[in-house]
């Protein structure tokens, strides 16, 4: 009796196993390519990207114009000092610290498509204001609104992208939205050595005026959305972005963002020290922190804004703003590749070369130059050694997330 009682408890066991196989199938079936819609949406928000990427670039080709003697190069009527280039690239990066702090909640209050279309008005109009300064204190206000303001077009973006695209799409889109940013440079580069001041500065922004035009026509954030409790609104902003799929499927897709959007309201009211009051919030901040701050210690801010004033002194035959156009293509055409390998390669191995690449390719820059005047350019050899730095932690240290929810990161930070 015993023996029947086991036999039978297996066999119900096993067509428990069988009943779970065709959730699974069904699962793996959702991925579906990516829809016009969803296409037409990413590409005109990240649209500001390309303007923030020229605004990024704009110092290299204009400190050269503003330090010329030549009145009609220069619209200041005299060069400016070293203290005003280093008053002109410092004070707007510590308003955009300010400005990436601000600007997110701003896209919680009123929402991610508000927020980025009245902060890209607001790019615009900094941008003529720059264009048309005769002086260096209204030229450095307009450029540190500039500053300010695309800030939280780089908080608020990734956001907004990230809520829209599904977890198989995700690391694709935000490489391509990276992409933007060298784009934007380049650009800046080709156009900076061209026109005049005044025309370089108002063209940086061309890429925000088909952004003001066709963004109105893009959705708002299903999860900003679900969170208004506006559920009919949501589901109706899923089936346009994923149109190619069927109602059973957009029914799982809108059941996961609900799941993703109760974890975000358990964690609502926690301040940024209680992130380190779990072992899966020191980790998901250390983790983080540690690729941005690879980008930012090894120099790469400081060589993008001033490329081509740093390249002119490197005793090359080509002019600083010919390498500088140089370097923006490699750039681009590392980002393009990356963005078309991130899901089959994973994000990890791609930030171990570049952190290696940055660390080489840097510290032979610094060998040169220490060479011809030593002790002026060790800094140099602090970017390679930070990005040695940084590789060997994203080697170690680094979890591969390619491909999953935000829930499945939880899982993995409490794992770790």
């Amino acid at each position: 009796m015993e023996k029947n009682i086991k036999e039978l408890y297996e066999v119900k066991y096993v067509c428990q196993e069988q009943e779970n196989m065709p959730q699974l199938k069904s699962n793996s079936f959702s991925k579906k390519p990516e829809t016009f819609f969803l296409y037409f949406t990413i590409i005109t928000v990240i649209l500001t990207w390309i303007a923030g990427g020229s605004s990024i670039a704009w110092s290299s080709p204009a400190v050269l114009k503003l330090t010329s003697n030549d009145t009609s190069i220069n619209p200041l009527g005299r060069p400016i000092t070293t203290v005003e280039i280093s008053t002109l690239l410092g004070i707007p990066g510590i308003m955009g610290i300010v400005g990436s702090l601000i600007f997110p909640k701003l896209g919680d209050m009123i929402g991610r498509k508000r927020s980025l279309y009245i902060v890209g008005w607001l790019m615009f109009i900094s941008v003529g204001g720059a264009a048309f300064s005769t002086r260096m204190d209204v030229l450095l206000c307009f450029i540190t609104l500039l500053s300010f303001f695309f800030s939280g077009v780089f908080g608020i973006v990734p956001i907004y992208l990230t809520e829209v695209c599904e977890n198989h799409n995700r690391a694709k889109f935000g490489c391509i939205m990276c992409l933007c940013i060298p784009l934007g440079q380049l650009y800046a580069y080709s156009i900076g050595s061209i026109f005049s001041f005044t025309v370089f500065t108002l063209m940086t922004s061309a890429s925000l005026i088909p952004f003001l035009i066709c963004f109105p026509f893009a959705p708002e954030s299903p999860v900003y959305v679900l969170s208004k409790e506006r559920n009919e609104e949501c589901f109706n902003i899923i089936k346009k972005l994923r149109s190619n799929k069927n109602y059973i499927e957009l029914e799982e897709d809108f059941k996961m963002i609900s799941e993703d959007l109760l974890l975000t309201r358990k964690s609502k009211g926690i301040n940024i020290l209680s992130l380190f009051y779990s072992k899966q919030g020191r980790i998901g901040v250390m983790l983080g922190m540690l690729p941005i701050l690879v980008q930012y210690l090894c120099g790469v801010p400081v060589f993008m804004a001033l490329m081509a004033p740093i390249l002119n002194e490197s005793g090359s035959d080509f002019s600083g703003n010919t390498l500088a156009i140089m370097v923006g293509c490699l750039k681009v055409a590392i980002f393009g590749c990356s963005s078309l390998i991130v899901e089959k390669v994973g994000k990890k191995p791609l930030l171990l070369i570049s952190s290696t690449g940055a660390s080489v390719s840097i510290s032979l820059l610094g060998y040169p130059l220490a060479a011809e005047a030593l002790g002026n350019h060790w800094c140099m050899w602090i970017f390679g050694f930070f990005s040695l730095i940084g590789a060997l932690l994203i080697y170690f240290l680094f979890p591969n997330t390619t491909g999953k929810s935000i829930v499945e990161i939880q899982k993995l930070l409490k794992n770790y």
